[in-house]
């Protein structure tokens, strides 16, 4: 693994995502990724000098739930502490709530917390 590593986190909407086809990316994908002792754990010591960039992708499942905005919210803050931690450079970017088409309720929570991220 070169000194300019990607890590890719996130909750069960990216297990599909195939780390051959990026480049050196490492793709993690945890159900219940909101624990943010997860980015801890799941990114060994050994690795954590070498991430420059980690991209998290969370909170789909949990417009699903009966989680306010504002815990929502701060699980966010946690696990963006958490991927500072682990990352060299300090560069974290959070990716947006998609918009879900099973459950319209999940997806109009999804674009508010995605307002107040933002």
């Amino acid at each position: 693994m070169s000194n300019n590593h990607t890590l890719l986190i996130g909750d069960s909407m990216i297990c599909d995502v195939d780390a051959n086809r990026l480049y050196n990316t490492e793709v993690v994908s945890i159900g219940g990724i909101h624990r943010a002792g997860t980015c801890r754990t799941k990114t060994t010591q050994k690795y954590r000098a070498q991430i420059n960039c980690t991209v998290i992708h969370v909170g789909t499942n949990d417009c699903t739930s009966d989680k306010s905005h504002d815990d929502i919210l701060k699980e966010y803050g946690d696990v963006v502490t958490a991927a500072l931690d682990v990352t060299a450079q300090n560069n974290v970017v959070i990716s947006s709530i998609i918009p879900r088409n099973d459950n319209t309720n999940a997806c109009e929570s999804g674009v508010e917390i995605n307002d107040k991220v933002a």
